[in-house]
């Protein structure tokens, strides 16, 4: 699905990638990576919403029920989640309630 914000269709693609290959440590790592570069720059508030819109936190938080630990999968998933919901108190309490452990926003 794409829109003016993601006209590439790129945040539906990360979560579909989340759901299809959520059990990959490299795969997981590389959505987690991309993830948290689309959400810093010019536009990134528009492009943290977009992501909230395409379901991206529901589908971290998947994968953060089938990770334990530390692994780069993870620790890639928690630095996207941190930057898709730094300076938003509202963002931080979506992503709590779709199931992304609080302490990934720490």
């Amino acid at each position: 699905v794409t829109s003016h914000t993601d006209p590439t269709g790129t945040l539906g693609a990360v979560v579909d990638c989340l759901a299809a290959h959520g059990g990959d440590p490299s795969a997981v790592a590389a959505c987690g990576l991309l993830l948290q570069h689309l959400a810093t720059g010019v536009g990134a508030a528009a492009r943290r919403a977009a992501a909230m819109e395409a379901g991206v936190l529901p589908a971290v938080a998947a994968v953060a029920r089938r990770w334990d630990g530390d692994c780069a999968a993870i620790l890639a998933c928690r630095a996207a989640v941190r930057s898709l919901t730094r300076d938003s108190a509202a963002l931080q309490s979506a992503a709590r309630t779709q199931g992304v452990p609080a302490q990934w926003l720490l």
